[in-house]
């Protein structure tokens, strides 16, 4: 999985809360207004049946779509993790796939426990169907979930640790307290939790992101920054002249005082060794044993003196 700009993922993550919201859309077409206290399949099979059959039709009908947009959000948040975890991004992201694929067709089987209300045995084979699905979205979902708090807390993604409380199996656990909730909020809150969850999980996310990819930031090309930058540096080889595989001891650090700070926790600094894994606009560095993104501005702000040592 190559990495992306900053501002890519940052529309992944949006397409991921635009199809959480759409599913929750689905949600209330589903059983909004339907006066249902029991949100268990069987429990919303009555209150269902009263409700117009092409609003169920078409409530049931946006899963597919909404997991699709899911699936965008889900490749953002696996492209949270750093360079150096491709595997664990591959496993967090098909796993929370998986979860969606389950998903999506337990949503669009709503629409027959109100078709088959009337019947009893049909009726509980639907629901028995309705739960198995169910728990084919909540086996990986739950799986990626810790795999992404390991990662959080592990500091493997852009996110604070502070984020782990955020990810869907923490909100998720939330949601139990909201099916205590009285009518007119059970419905709108309990009822389409796992979906607002994923709106307030998606969102973070990218707001989270924002904040910590600074590094990553700056013009798509070289140009007078570029330039500025190469100035700016002074004389001597720039971490960006570096050939792939190529090793520099640092030797100055020439960036705004917020990115000297923030290069400096990843352990770039004078004295430092760093070796070039991948040149580029999107180039990326390894140095005391972390992967770092650096923009062409930045890249062209830090001097270094090539060595043939090994890191």
């Amino acid at each position: 999985m190559t990495m992306v700009s900053p501002r890519s993922r940052t529309v992944f993550l949006c397409l991921g809360a635009l199809g959480a919201a759409l599913m929750y859309a689905g949600d209330m077409l589903l059983y909004w207004g339907s006066g249902a206290t029991d949100l268990s399949p069987l429990g919303l099979a009555p209150a269902m049946a009263g409700i117009a059959p092409d609003r169920l039709v078409l409530g049931g009908y946006v899963g597919p779509l909404a997991s699709l947009l899911y699936a965008a959000g889900f490749l953002g948040i696996a492209r949270l993790l750093r360079p150096g975890h491709q595997t664990l991004q591959w496993i967090v992201f098909l796993l929370f796939c998986m979860a969606m694929l389950y998903s999506g067709a337990y949503h669009s089987h709503y629409p027959h426990l109100a078709f088959t209300a009337a019947n009893p045995h049909t009726l509980a084979r639907t629901a028995g169907y309705i739960d198995l699905l169910a728990l084919g979205a909540s086996v990986p979902m739950a799986c990626a979930s810790v795999l992404f708090i390991y990662a959080v807390l592990r500091g493997f993604t852009c996110c604070p640790r502070t984020m782990a409380l955020l990810t869907p199996l923490p909100l998720f656990l939330c949601g139990a307290a909201l099916q205590h909730l009285p009518e007119p909020l059970l419905l709108p809150l309990a009822g389409g939790w796992n979906n607002l969850l994923f709106i307030i999980f998606f969102l973070t996310c990218a707001s989270v992101r924002n904040k910590n990819d600074v590094l990553e930031a700056g013009d798509e090309s070289p140009g007078a920054d570029a330039a500025d930058a190469a100035d700016a540096a002074g004389p001597g080889h720039s971490l960006g002249s570096l050939a792939p595989g190529g090793i520099g001891i640092i030797q100055t650090v020439n960036c705004p005082a917020d990115v000297q700070e923030r290069l400096a926790a990843l352990g770039i600094n004078p004295g430092s060794a760093v070796r070039m894994l991948r040149p580029g606009d999107n180039r990326v560095v390894e140095c005391c044993g972390t992967f770092v993104a650096l923009a062409e501005k930045f890249a062209g702000r830090i001097t270094i003196t090539p060595t043939d040592e090994t890191l």
